[in-house]
């Protein structure tokens, strides 16, 4: 349970899938959670408003939504929902603190976050931001490649430094040396992954390798 959350008034801009989903996690919190949305409701999902309100959130829609002034401690804002819309205007003219779905899930993340920052992207919730194309599957493959050639490159440099104790120990599970496992077995390139294959003999990778597909 996070306290953070505990019995405070929070809106949840939009009733899409991600905004439910939203408010389904701040009501696990104990939060008292609404969710408005500038459509009708007769325009919404049954089973959406049905699902909100069985866990206990309110739902407000069409011009009750766009209107209401309630009190609230925070505002969370749906992708779909445009800020410059009368249901965002509705919130930020009252200075409510407003963030987004993405901000509020990193809140709740409990080890460091990586991701791939377009120009459009606000950094500010990223603990490790990486300037990039993030809609382009070159960029990506460019990216996640290096990375992947880094952590081999980590795995490798672990093994080596380790007592030979506990690389006998340990063999199994980082690269099943010492098991005749899938490094030391004849595979379809005819030695193994790394055993005179494809690679042509035991090469490490080197981290600053990106693999170009």
């Amino acid at each position: 349970m996070n306290p953070r959350y505990q019995n405070k008034n929070i809106a949840v801009l939009g009733a899409g899938l991600s905004g439910t989903a939203a408010a389904l996690l701040l009501r696990s919190q104990d939060a008292n959670v609404s969710v408005l949305d500038s459509a009708t409701e007769n325009k919404l999902p049954e089973s959406t408003i049905k699902n909100l309100r069985d866990h206990g959130v309110r739902v407000i829609s069409g011009p009750a939504a766009e209107t209401n002034r309630d009190a609230y401690d925070l505002a969370v804002l749906s992708p779909g929902i445009d800020p410059d819309s009368t249901l965002a205007q509705n919130f930020s003219s009252r200075n409510i603190e407003m963030i987004g779905e993405l901000e509020l899930g990193w809140r709740f993340c409990e080890v460091p976050l990586v991701a791939i920052t377009d120009s459009n992207c606000d950094p500010s919730s990223i603990d490790y931001p990486i300037p990039g194309n993030d809609d382009a599957i070159r960029s990506i493959r460019l990216i996640t490649g290096a990375l992947a050639d880094a952590c081999l490159l980590g795995a490798s440099r672990r093994r080596e430094a380790a007592p030979s104790g506990s690389r006998e120990r340990d063999g199994g599970r980082d690269g099943r040396d010492d098991r005749g496992g899938r490094d030391d077995r004849g595979g379809r390139d005819g030695g193994g992954r790394d055993g005179g294959g494809r690679d042509g003999g035991n090469r490490v990778p080197d981290a600053s390798v990106v693999y170009r597909r």
